[in-house]
C-alpha cells in the first residue's frame, strides 16, 4: 500500500497460484491448472525453493488438482487469520464452467471456507474498493503515527500519538464503534495535542 502520483492510493493484491490462463481442473487440456502448476512447482518445475536453478523442487511429486486447491486454500487461510485487508487476485478464466457446473474459483473458495470454519466462527467480510481504500489509508496513518497506549487495569486506557491517527481498540465501546462477531472495536482519535482516555468501567 503506497501513495502514487497525483494523490492516488495503490491497493496491493495478494496473488494466488490459480493462474490467469487456468480454466480447467483436468490435465492434458488447454487451460489445465494442474499442468501449469506442476510446470512451475512440480518435481521438474522451473521454479525451485530458495530461487536457485538447481535448488530443491517445491514438491517431490506431481500435484493433483485437489492437492493444489487444498494448498492454495491454506495460503489464503493464513492471510485471513492475520486479519489482512488486502484483496485476493483472480482472473476471468478462473470463472469458466469447465464441466458445466464448477469453476476453479468456486472450488478454491469452498475449500477456504471449510478451512476457516475449523479455526474461527467469525465472519469473512468483503468491502467495496472505495471503503477498502479508506480503511487502508487510516491503517497506514496509524502505523506511522507513533501511537502509545497505557493500560490501567479495571480503570482506563490512555492513548496518544505523535501524529493524528484513528486507533483501533478491541473490546471497548467508545463511539465510533463497530461489531465483528462478538467483539466490539472502537476507533479512537489520537494525536499529539492531548491524551485520549477510554474508560473500562
Amino acid at each position: 500500500m503506497c501513495p502514487g502520483p497525483f494523490g492516488v492510493l495503490f491497493i496491493p493484491r495478494r496473488p494466488t497460484a490459480i493462474f490467469y490462463d487456468s480454466a480447467r481442473a483436468q490435465t492434458g487440456q488447454v487451460g489445465s491448472e494442474p499442468d501449469e502448476y506442476n510446470y512451475f512447482y512440480g518435481p521438474k518445475g522451473i521454479y525451485r525453493a530458495g530461487g536457485a536453478q538447481d535448488g530443491t523442487p517445491f514438491f517431490a511429486t506431481e500435484r493433483t488438482y485437489q492437492e493444489i486447491v487444498d494448498h492454495e486454500a491454506l495460503v489464503i487461510l493464513r492471510y485471513l487469520l492475520r486479519g489482512e485487508m488486502y484483496p485476493l487476485m483472480f482472473h476471468q478464466a478462473n470463472l469458466f464452467l469447465y464441466d458445466g457446473e464448477h469453476t476453479l474459483l468456486t472450488h478454491l473458495m469452498d475449500s477456504v471456507a471449510r478451512e476457516w470454519a475449523k479455526w474461527s466462527v467469525l465472519p469473512v467480510i468483503s468491502v467495496e474498493q472505495s471503503q477498502l481504500g479508506r480503511m487502508l489509508s487510516d491503517r497506514k496513518a496509524y502505523w506511522t503515527a507513533g501511537v502509545e497506549a497505557t493500560l490501567y487495569p479495571g480503570s482506563r486506557i490512555e492513548v496518544q500519538s505523535r501524529e493524528p491517527a484513528s486507533v483501533p481498540l478491541t473490546g471497548t465501546k467508545k463511539e465510533p464503534c463497530e461489531s465483528y462477531g462478538p467483539f466490539s472495536i472502537s476507533q479512537i482519535a489520537a494525536g499529539p495535542e492531548s491524551v485520549t482516555v477510554v474508560s473500562l468501567q
